[in-house]
């Protein structure tokens, strides 16, 4: 086999995978509908992260074996410092298994990127992507519109106002009929929209053929209408504030006098629609409910800056870094919503600085790139990636779309496809060719890259494997059964020596076998897994929780005072309400004595 012959195997291989991991995030974690939440979550990003990772690898393989030279994007320096300073956090986070996953799907995502940026080299490769990015939207839109349907005429069941302990996403999602098709939540699904909905529109415009414009036509209104459908005040904002922005570019590009007459009619039908939807969702939802709940995370995440301004706590441990300062159910919530503040809580002023570089250069590549545009197509193409990235990063300082893995993963292939269009058309202005002999290059950085992908591919599907483990044991409840769960559970604890809520798994299967059987010894081995997550996760509420119930049953004072005071310091907020329900049902109990 030659080697050119090689690498035009791989290199389809690399874009099939590539298609793989943009369409299996979209519905991964629907894969695991009876996982916990945080574990659901888990399994999905490392489940993606270790599939993108592995085509990093083979994507390295394919430019080696091709004899190609690897492209600068202009970002390499803010990126790189970001992950590093990422990783770095690891080292003193709150929660070291929270931390690596967070780093390894940020770790993901960039180098996802990186292969987009690669592999959509050529007009007829960005053409492909972007179908396949439009085919997935599409299908997420209709959904969304599905389940828009069906809350709006769905009869609320008795007393659904008081929905107690069901998950509060779900109870969200019910009382205020707003969508999240795929992607969990309303304003993930907004900012997930509008990426591709700008450059759908701007393309009807761009095609001469009708038969060509109404399809896109019909595409852009079904993503309307689903963005829409989120009630995202916040999302439309966004999008508003990235017009603004994009103005004098905008007026440039659709000149009256330059369009055609079907152009004038799309543009006017565009700019009425867009401000119809924009009314509608304004009359729909409270600025206020959006501006209150994010008053409480503002502030508590600038305590927690003020009190450690340099060095971050970790990656994605913001939910329980900050759980020390929650009295208040408005307050709670696993994201700043500011991905900007989030990244300096949790990486640090390092990587707080290295994201706002990153989003400068991202100006500046904007403006050098747009001035070297000159042909119409060519404008509107480019105006319509930039302005749907424009708006995302805009929507970031109010939401936490960047860093939320189920979200963040097409913002960082959409800037891939942006990158790789904006080399073209600086080739094109420079009239360079990308079949040109490439320059010596040494060999060294290609076959690192290719070790460092295969070394974290393997350590992330490790790390999937004991996720997985911990789902299969805790769907085992027959009692019959319980020794297969309990050796699901060590193994889990095998394969990640971090993760401290593995052992508390472990630890509540004891009880109930205790509750059962009424043996002591169970105890025992309860309070011993709940110590060593304590260990493993110094700052996890629920083990020391636990930890402390079960020294009281074992009557041990000691234990149960430091532990039972950890979990008080650690959460008051749920501490506090769990005293209350373990008071109500012990009243409860007492009642029902004769």
């Amino acid at each position: 086999m030659t080697r050119s012959y090689s690498a035009r195997i791989l290199n389809a291989f690399v874009l099939f995978l590539f298609a793989a991991c943009f369409l299996l995030r979209l519905f991964v974690w629907k894969l695991f509908p009876t996982a916990e939440a945080f574990l659901k979550e888990d399994i999905a990003n490392l489940l993606v992260s270790a599939l993108v990772f592995f085509c990093a690898a083979v994507a390295f393989l394919r430019k080696y074996c091709s004899r190609e030279r690897v492209e600068a994007t202009g970002f390499e320096w803010p990126l790189g410092v970001l992950v590093l300073a990422a990783a770095f956090s690891i080292l003193y986070s709150v929660d070291t298994s929270i931390a690596i996953k967070a780093t390894l799907a940020l770790a993901a995502h960039v180098l996802l990127f990186y292969v987009a940026a690669d592999i959509m080299g050529e007009e007829r490769r960005i053409r492909i992507a972007f179908l396949i990015a439009l085919a997935a939207a599409l299908l997420t839109a209709f959904f969304g519109i599905r389940e828009y349907y069906y809350l709006l005429h769905r009869v609320p069941a008795p007393g659904e106002e008081s929905l107690g302990r069901l998950n509060i996403s779900l109870e969200y999602i019910l009382l205020s009929k707003r969508v999240t098709s795929f992607l969990g939540w309303p304003n993930s699904l907004a900012g997930y929209l509008m990426l591709l909905f700008p450059a759908t529109g701007l393309m009807i415009i761009g095609f001469k053929n009708i038969w060509a414009r109404i399809p896109l036509a019909l595409a852009t209104l079904t993503l309307l209408l689903c963005y829409l459908f989120t009630f995202s005040f916040l999302g439309w904002t966004s999008l508003f504030l990235a017009t603004l922005c994009l103005t004098p570019w905008l007026a440039d590009v659709f000149s009256f006098k330059r369009l055609s007459t079907a152009g004038k009619v799309f543009l006017t039908a565009g700019v009425v629609i867009f401000i119809g939807c924009f009314l509608v969702v304004i009359s729909k939802k409270s600025f206020l409910s959006s501006l209150v709940p994010r008053v409480f995370y503002h502030k508590n995440v600038l305590k927690l800056i003020l009190d450690q301004p340099f060095f971050g706590y970790g990656m994605n441990t913001f939910r329980v870094s900050s759980a020390k300062l929650i009295f208040t159910s408005n307050a709670y919530s696993a994201f700043v919503h500011n991905s900007y503040l989030q990244v300096w809580v949790e990486a640090g002023l390092v990587g707080f600085a290295a994201l706002l570089a990153f989003v400068w250069k991202f100006v500046q590549c904007t403006r050098r790139t747009w001035a070297m545009t000159m042909l119409f197509n060519e404008r509107l193409i480019f105006l319509g990636l930039t302005w749907g990235l424009a708006a995302f990063l805009i929507d970031n300082l109010y939401s936490f779309t960047l860093l939320k893995p189920n979200i963040g993963l097409f913002f960082w292939a959409h800037l891939g496809a942006w990158v790789a269009y904006a080399r073209m058309i600086y080739l094109k202005q420079k009239k360079q060719s990308r079949h040109d002999k490439p320059a010596p290059q040494m060999r060294w950085p290609l076959l690192a890259g290719m070790v460092i992908a295969g070394v974290l591919c393997f350590f992330t599907g490790r790390l999937t494997l004991a996720m997985w483990d911990a789902h299969q044991a805790m769907q085992i409840t027959r009692l019959e059964r319980m020794q297969q769960s309990l050796d699901l559970f060590n193994t889990a604890e095998e394969l990640d020596p971090w993760d401290g809520k593995i052992p508390g798994y472990l630890g509540n299967r004891y009880i109930q076998i205790y509750r059962v059987t009424g043996k002591p010894k169970f105890l025992e081995l309860a309070q011993a897994e709940f110590e060593e997550g304590v260990r493993r996760s110094p700052n996890v509420y629920d083990n020391y929780f636990l930890l402390s119930r079960v020294c009281r049953a074992r009557g041990n004072g000691d234990c149960f005072t430091r532990a039972d005071a950890m979990a008080s310091r650690l959460f008051p907020f749920e501490y506090h309400n769990a005293v209350a329900e373990e008071a109500r049902v012990a009243q409860a109990a007492a009642v029902k004595k004769p």
